[in-house]
């Protein structure tokens, strides 16, 4: 029984790394055209290697799962064609027997994913951010994230519920610390945001606007709170400090595990109850969305071994084309995940989570029935 143990789980292996390193190859064609753009504008072999090595752990994150999944196909797939699978059926192997290699190896993934998604990626971005901004200018609206609370310009922080590419801005709230003893807080529909590269500053023209100002103590308690509405309003911010040569801001994508759960966790006592919530949800969408991707390596080993019983054909196409529609039905969850953090009484956060309890119910109900 060993044998045929460590027959199946060698099989499997190297059938992951063939998988795996053909998905990578061809998920880096992307990373590839960046490349020769940057070797076209004069970059230095070293630099375009640096900025080409540091996107492959990025790409690991979803080539692991997806290769978990089509080496499970293909080999279970192999397996029943040459009847293998029938020979050891009736040598007294079950069903679950024989996968279980797949899945112990499947195990092993599921922990590298967990480490590369919540640690290597993050850093990996950030690096190369890094290195793409010594060699470009980086552009200064694109400071203002949507979705997010922004803390690069001094004494401010700047919330933006949309941007479109023609610099228009919509649910924007801006709060005011650059004097000790006044607070301020502006709120306004929308507006309009240009950028002034001879001063380095962004001049936003806001509309419809809602303003607070409260005057402090000493000791920073309130005294009073005048409120005031415009139907336009200029806000200037000075962005110098924010387009240092060489520096990147860090945006979630770059924030690792640790990371992700402290800023869900930290209090937000200057925004409105819901637009904490809706930063919160954020954070907490993109740390669900890469621990399911870890999960997802067991899952879809497990859904891998009914796909390839009942594949009839032995091309390897046919097993790529189920697996992708797999993979797509799961990938599709996490997007929608992050399109409603908007709405986080829905809990988007456990959007990923359904494909994978799904898929891992389902090959084991599989494996049970079969057995």
């Amino acid at each position: 029984m060993s044998i045929l143990h460590r027959y199946i789980a060698r099989d499997y292996a190297l059938t992951f790394v063939l998988t795996i390193v053909v998905f990578t190859f061809v998920l880096s064609v992307g990373a590839l055209v960046r490349v020769i753009d940057l070797m076209a504008r004069g970059a230095s072999g070293l630099t375009v290697l640096e900025i080409f090595a540091l996107n492959i752990p990025f790409l690991l994150q979803f080539t692991i799962p997806m290769s978990a999944l089509t080496s499970s196909l293909l080999v279970f797939n192999r397996l029943s064609t040459d009847g293998e699978i029938t020979a050891m059926r009736a040598c007294g192997l079950s069903l679950p027997q024989i996968a279980a290699p797949v899945c112990a190896v499947a195990v092993v993934l599921a922990a590298g994913t967990l480490v590369v998604s919540h640690w290597f990626s993050p850093k990996s971005r950030l690096l190369q951010r890094a290195a793409m901004a010594r060699l470009t200018d980086t552009d200064p609206i694109s400071l203002l994230e949507e979705g997010r609370f922004v803390r690069d310009f001094p004494g401010l922080l700047v919330y933006v519920g949309r941007k479109s590419s023609k610099g228009r801005l919509q649910d924007i709230v801006i709060y005011d610390f650059t004097q000790p003893r006044v607070r301020a807080h502006v709120r306004a529909r929308e507006g309009d945001v240009e950028y002034d590269a001879a001063a380095k500053r962004l001049a936003i023209r806001l509309r419809d606007v809602h303003m607070e100002k409260t005057e402090l103590t000493a000791r920073g308690h309130p005294v009073r709170t005048e409120v005031a509405y415009a139907a336009e309003y200029p806000q200037d911010i000075d962005v110098s400090a924010a387009l240092r040569t060489g520096t990147v801001r860090k945006k979630i994508s770059d924030f690792t595990a640790g990371e992700l759960i402290a800023a869900a966790r930290a209090p937000w006592p200057h925004a409105p109850d819901p637009v904490a919530e809706r930063e919160r949800m954020r954070y907490l969408v993109e740390l669900n969305n890469r621990t399911a991707l870890g999960f997802g390596c067991f899952a879809f080993a497990l859904v891998g071994v009914p796909l390839g019983l009942r594949s009839r054909r032995r091309e390897s196409p046919i097993g790529v084309a189920l697996s992708l529609t797999v993979l797509f039905v799961y990938y599709l969850f996490m997007i929608l995940a992050k399109e409603m953090t908007g709405h986080p009484e829905w809990r988007p956060d456990l959007f990923p989570w359904i494909p994978v309890v799904a898929a891992e119910i389902g090959g084991l109900w599989y494996l049970r029935l079969k057995g």
